[in-house]
């Protein structure tokens, strides 16, 4: 008599721990279910028109913007394309373009700044450029890009502009970051085959860094200035291999030398 009990007392046990479990995995799935509709329901926002696009350009700006126009619209953001043109009578080498971006109620402040220099380029006058820039998607109303000159510097070393944002601080950063990598690599580099080069390139590289008596806009700069270096004698492996990245090296190093 005492081992039916005993049986009997064992299959609920189990009945009971099977209930248990069934009544967990269906809570279980069922706060997985809620999650996911949660995350589903999350706002995503999405440009429905094209961007107006404005250029403000100050009477004695030695810069001129024109013929802004988009280029893409997605979710996330937009790009758009715009030129510039030198009407000063000196060459430019750096500019800061800043962008206000609106959308319904939303505002949004950035800026684009390119130094000619780390390309072995400058605007000359009466010559233009085309550039491009991106803008981060603020609300589902149309957007209201402007763009405008800040400041600029000429080949001279003299500058147009309020240097509210310390550009000059960025610039000479960038110029001296990329002199230092550019002057190293060219006692380092030899021909040998990309995937040696490439890694001399990367270890060089790694070892420079900027001095810690220099502003946070100058070392911000020295570093984005190894790093534009590192990124252009990379393309110039894959385009022409060693003569190009030779070529390139020199180049970097005698305009930037002039520019210290």
């Amino acid at each position: 008599m005492s081992q039916v009990l005993s049986q009997r007392l064992i299959l609920r046990v189990a009945a009971l721990s099977i209930l248990v479990f069934c009544l967990v995995m269906i809570s279980r799935n069922d706060s997985i279910a809620r999650l996911a509709i949660t995350k589903g329901q999350q706002p995503r926002l999405t440009q429905t028109q094209p961007p107006m696009l404005m250029a403000e350009n100050k009477a004695d700006a030695p810069l001129v913007l024109s013929l802004a126009r988009s280029v893409s619209v997605e979710t996330q953001g937009g790009e758009i394309a715009f030129s510039l043109t030198n009407v000063s009578s000196k060459p430019i080498t750096a500019y800061l373009i800043s962008e206000n971006i609106q959308a319904g109620t939303a505002t949004d402040n950035t800026s684009l700044l390119v130094n000619l220099d780390l390309s072995n380029r400058e605007l000359r006058p009466n010559s233009s450029a085309n550039e491009f820039s991106t803008y981060r998607t603020l609300s589902d109303k149309q957007h209201r890009v402007t763009l405008s000159i800040q400041y600029v510097e000429f080949v001279d070393g003299t500058s147009w502009g309020l240097d509210t944002a310390k550009t000059a601080e960025r610039t000479a950063g960038q110029r001296a970051g990329a002199y230092t990598l550019s002057k190293r690599l060219t006692k380092v580099l030899k021909p040998s085959s990309p995937e040696d080069t490439t890694t001399a390139i990367d270890a060089v590289a790694a070892k420079i860094t900027p001095s810690g008596d220099r502003s946070v806009e100058w070392r911000e700069g020295f570093r984005l200035g190894c790093k534009s270096v590192v990124d252009r004698l990379k393309r110039a492996q894959g385009k022409g291999g060693w003569i190009q990245v030779d070529s390139e090296l020199h180049q970097l190093t005698e305009r930037l030398k002039e520019a210290q």
